[in-house]
């Protein structure tokens, strides 16, 4: 799969080829958070985007008996067309992914190549809509079967007053599922934002609630400028981070799930022990619904529970990836983040690029950014081992099978110049030429600055040495040394 992408912000054109683990870097304002931002975007969006033309004996079916069966081999020829059509439909609306003015972006384009689509009939789907109030449609397609059934959930007569927008957008979004769910994977963001909205989360809650309270005053209702108290009331984010705002939010619900880490604990508790090292506790949700941190237990220290106000920041920025891993993630997924090293010691660094790595080796696909030049090198380490297969190199640092990255996995892509352009990865690792440009002379410079503060340092000595006048006391009297001793 290759992402097409161009004139987004800084970034006039670029191609990347989505590998098992992705990583773009780039210096400061070169658009890797917008490619990010963009790619969740899409992955949100796509259901809504893909519009099938629909055959009428199917709708006069499902809208006359309250059932139809289709077989999917009928909107085969549609694939690629209806693709293009959403494409061209997310790029005109890339503004509101970033929530800007309408406008924005007006040059963007955005487009996917596949090797070879092809419709996948193997999965099984089963999809249920519904109202505030009642479930409405039901569609289901059995595993290795071309046959969509779709029928109708409430009574004859209140379903012939639906909508009939309803009923075809309910069954788009089927097919789109039946056609597409192999191809965009489930997605889940970390923003570079985390560390704020892990902090500020309740705030935000608290503006949320004094609309709330303010539409629900009777008396005041009829002298309410609602677009005004919307402008005033909701803060205006991008996707990305609304959807990290939400998820915080409603961290007390996802924190009752148990992802596919945890449900085969016996499998991956080198992985969840990984990770607890880095994070050094547990969060929990209090009596009162807030999030606190728990340190791990020391020998000789009490044990505390901490609100989120008076942890360290790289608490904060871990606080979602605690979420991700224990609690929301699934086999297949598709995990972005924007710098993992984000307030992390670089000791973290590395260990978090091995995290990362041993969640690609599960069968995640990861899709990252950063400026960490010790997180780079530490995925280069974990490539030439894996290259290597050396078990006592293994040991000898401490690193654990299930970490090593085959180089076959990775993608690495840098944004310069306004381009995005590929990085060559060999058998020594990733060729990040501009992270060695700067390491070189900054190692160049020390050298330089450090020998001749040596050379200052010695000079004032001899000079010190040359201007003292020592004396010694002998035989009663007062006597000048030179600087030879006599």
């Amino acid at each position: 799969m290759k992402l097409n992408i161009k004139n987004l912000g800084y970034i006039d054109e670029g191609k990347i080829e989505i590998g098992d683990l992705t990583i773009i870097s780039g210096k400061n304002n070169s658009g890797k958070t917008y490619i990010n931002y963009a790619i969740f975007g899409f992955l949100k969006s796509w259901k809504r985007l893909c519009k099938f033309t629909l055959k009428k004996d199917h709708l006069e079916d499902l809208f006359n008996l309250g059932f139809c069966k289709i077989d999917l081999r009928d909107y085969e020829q549609q694939i690629h067309e209806v693709l293009k059509k959403a494409f061209d439909k997310y790029s005109k609306s890339i503004y509101k992914v970033f929530s800007a003015e309408e406008g924005s972006f007006s040059d963007f384009d955005f487009s996917i190549t596949f090797n070879n689509i092809k419709p996948n009939y193997s999965q099984k789907l089963v999809s249920i809509y519904a109202s505030q109030k009642q479930e409405i449609l039901k569609f289901q397609k059995e595993t290795d079967s071309y046959y969509l059934e779709a029928s109708n959930l409430i009574k004859e007569d209140s379903f012939s007053k639906l909508p009939q927008i309803l009923i075809k957008d309910s069954l788009n979004t089927s097919l789109a599922e039946a056609f597409f769910n192999s191809i965009f994977i489930r997605p889940f963001i970390i923003t570079s934002e985390r560390t704020g909205i892990s902090l500020f989360y309740k705030e935000l809650d608290i503006n949320k609630n004094i609309f709330i309270e303010k539409i629900q005053d009777k008396k005041k209702l009829e002298n309410i400028d609602f677009l005004q108290m919307l402008d005033e009331s909701i803060a205006r984010y991008a996707t990305s981070i609304r959807d990290n705002i939400d998820s915080i939010r409603d961290y007390e619900n996802i924190a009752k799930r148990k992802s596919f880490l945890i449900r085969d604990k016996d499998n991956h508790k080198n992985f969840l022990k990984s990770f607890e090292n880095i994070l050094g506790g547990n969060f929990i949700v209090g009596n009162d619904n807030a999030i606190y941190f728990v340190p791990a237990k020391e020998k000789g220290r009490e044990q505390v529970k901490l609100s989120l106000f008076e942890t360290s920041s790289a608490v904060k920025s871990l606080l979602l990836f605690d979420l991700y891993i224990k609690h929301w993630s699934q086999e297949n997924d598709f995990l972005l983040i924007d710098e993992p090293e984000l307030n992390l010691h670089p000791e973290n660094q590395r260990l978090i690029a091995r995290l990362i790595a041993r969640l690609v080796n599960k069968g995640t696909k990861v899709f990252l950014t950063t400026h960490s030049d010790i997180f780079i090198r530490e995925i280069n380490n974990l490539m030439m081992l894996d290259s290597l297969n050396d078990d006592k190199l293994n040991k000898k640092y401490k690193y654990g099978k299930g970490e090593l990255l085959s180089k076959d996995k990775v993608k690495v892509y840098t944004t310069e110049n306004h381009q995005i352009k590929s990085v060559l990865i060999n058998d020594y690792g990733i060729q990040l030429s501009s992270f060695e440009e700067i390491i070189t002379d900054q190692n160049e410079s020390f050298e330089t600055i450090y020998f001749s503060l040596v050379d200052k340092i010695e000079n004032e000595e001899i000079l010190v040495k040359s201007q003292t006048k020592i004396h010694k006391t002998e035989n009663h009297k007062i006597k000048n040394i030179d600087n030879n001793g006599n």
